[in-house]
């Protein structure tokens, strides 16, 4: 599992990296309606993807075939949580372009 975060790491930095950057230079910076409604649709998808996918994870901690604990379990989280960035990420995009 050590080759998987070798190869995730990167790849989590260069997605959170890249919102960070969308977010200070393309995100309109007047803090207006539309501003806020993005963010607050973006915090509400990404904290569903994040509480789901945790529950996932407790879930397969849960089966006792599957070996999904200690340093997986962590890995797992860590997962979840760039994941639920990477759509807070996404959605800010989709909806900064819809609305």
């Amino acid at each position: 599992m050590n080759l998987f975060m070798t190869i995730m790491t990167p790849i989590i930095l260069l997605a959170f990296g890249v919102s960070l950057v969308y977010y200070l230079v393309i995100f309109p910076r007047e803090k207006d309606e539309r501003r806020s409604r993005i963010l607050q649709i973006a915090s509400e998808k990404a904290y569903l993807v994040l509480v789901f996918s945790i529950a996932v994870c407790i879930l397969l901690g849960r089966i006792p075939s599957l070996s999904f604990e200690g340093e997986t379990f962590k890995n797992g989280i860590v997962l979840c949580i760039a994941i639920s960035g990477i759509v807070y990420s996404g959605i800010t995009v989709y909806y900064n372009r819809k609305i």
